[in-house]
C-alpha cells in the first residue's frame, strides 16, 4: 500500500454528535466507577497518529484511531452523514467495522481509476485547488473512535449469549456484575481477536 493523497475531513455537526456521545460514555463509566480494559492498537499506528494535528485522545474511553475501507461510490454519503452501524454488518453482528491495519481495510475497497462523470460529486469535493487525481486510487478513512468499555471474543457468535443481548445481534449484552444501584449498562463495542474465526487481522465493531 502506498499513500498518495491525504485529506483532513471536518464536519461540525458530526463532530458535535460524536463529542456528545463520547461525553455520555465518559459519564456512564465514571458514575459506575468502572475501569474499562485498556485497548492497545498496533504500535506502528499508535505512533503514526501522534503527529496528527488534533486534540489528544481521551484514553479513559479507549479513544483510538482506526481504519475503514470503502468503495468510491459510498464515499460522498460517508462524508456527508458519517459511518452508520444500521447499514452495515459482518461476522460479528450489525455495526461499523474498523481495523488497526490498513491491510484489513484494503479488503473492502474498490478502484477509482480516473476523473469521470460517474464519480463527479466525489471528485469535485476532493480534487480541487490544484490537487490532481493520482489514478488507480483506493479510499481508506482514518477514524477517531471511542471504543469505551468493550467486550472481546475470538469466536463467531451464533446469537444471544456471552456477547449479544438478543438474537438480532444489534445490541451487545450488559456488563455483568454491576451493583443494582448503578443500573445496567451495555458494552459499548466489540473487539474480535485473532486465533478463532479471524486468522490475520483483528476487527473493531
Amino acid at each position: 500500500l502506498l499513500l498518495v493523497r491525504a485529506w483532513q475531513l471536518e464536519h461540525p455537526n458530526l463532530w458535535r454528535r460524536y463529542a456528545c456521545e463520547r461525553q455520555s460514555m465518559t459519564e456512564d463509566i465514571a458514575q459506575r466507577k468502572l475501569q474499562p480494559p485498556k485497548i492497545e492498537v498496533r504500535a506502528s499506528l499508535a505512533s503514526a497518529v501522534q503527529a496528527l494535528p488534533d486534540d489528544p485522545l481521551e484514553t479513559k474511553v479507549n479513544e483510538v484511531y482506526l481504519f475503514h475501507g470503502t468503495k468510491p461510490e459510498n464515499l460522498v454519503a460517508l462524508l456527508s452523514s458519517g459511518l452508520n452501524e444500521r447499514f452495515s454488518g459482518g461476522l460479528f453482528g450489525a455495526g461499523t467495522y474498523l481495523a488497526e491495519d490498513a491491510g484489513k481495510s484494503d479488503q473492502y475497497v474498490t478502484e477509482d481509476k480516473r476523473l469521470s462523470s460517474h464519480l463527479k460529486a466525489l471528485h469535485q469535493r476532493l480534487y480541487v485547488a490544484g490537487v490532481s487525481h493520482p489514478k488507480d486510487v483506493y479510499y481508506v478513512l482514518l477514524c477517531r473512535t471511542a471504543m469505551g468499555y468493550y467486550v472481546s471474543t475470538k469466536d463467531m457468535p451464533s446469537g444471544a449469549g456471552d456477547i449479544f443481548a438478543n438474537d438480532g445481534q444489534r445490541e451487545l449484552r450488559c456488563i455483568p456484575g454491576l451493583p443494582e444501584e448503578y443500573g445496567h449498562m451495555h458494552y459499548h463495542s466489540l473487539v474480535a481477536a485473532t486465533g478463532g474465526a479471524l486468522k490475520r487481522y483483528r476487527e473493531f465493531v
